[in-house]
């Protein structure tokens, strides 16, 4: 989320690569991949990371309103 306020979408794809890479299922993590995708303007890939959150993770309130 850092990366994401200083509009650097790369450092943030990659570190949310890492986290993925250490715990695939936390809750939260697609959550703040599609803030990332918004917010540097990727729609496509925005709605595709909401639709991966809701399906993984239908209970996190923070994904239901990204």
């Amino acid at each position: 989320m850092l990366y994401t306020s200083f509009g650097r979408f790369d450092s943030a794809l990659q570190t949310l690569a890492k986290g993925y890479k250490i715990d695939p299922l936390f809750p939260v993590l697609p959550a703040v991949e599609v803030s990332v995708h918004f917010f540097a303007r990727d729609y496509a890939s925005a709605i595709a990371c909401g639709r991966k959150s809701l399906e993984l993770h239908p209970y996190i309130l923070v994904g239901r309103c990204y």
